[in-house]
């Protein structure tokens, strides 16, 4: 499949600069491996989980916010839902 899009200028600088800071050679590998943490966030949500960057030393979270993962639902698996219902 071949995906085409269009981006400003401001935001063609901002995927050069990732890639620099990244080492990344091209757009697809960028873009693989974007569309691959997006893939691991939407799982871990639909899991339950909180997708979060954690400082080890202080112990603290901040969590990822993201709309697209907002609209994510929970899945329940089909175990609870039965129990549920009795």
């Amino acid at each position: 499949m071949r995906i085409q899009i269009e981006i400003d200028e401001k935001g063609a600088e901002f995927l050069q600069r990732l890639r620099k800071l990244t080492g990344v050679q091209t757009h697809k590998e960028l873009f693989n491996n974007a569309i691959t943490i997006l893939n691991w966030a939407v799982q871990q949500k639909r899991a339950g989980r909180t997708v979060a960057s954690l400082d080890e030393q202080d112990k603290n979270y901040k969590e990822l916010s993201m709309p697209i993962l907002d609209r994510v639902a929970v899945e329940v698996p089909a175990a609870q839902t039965a129990r549920a219902a009795v």
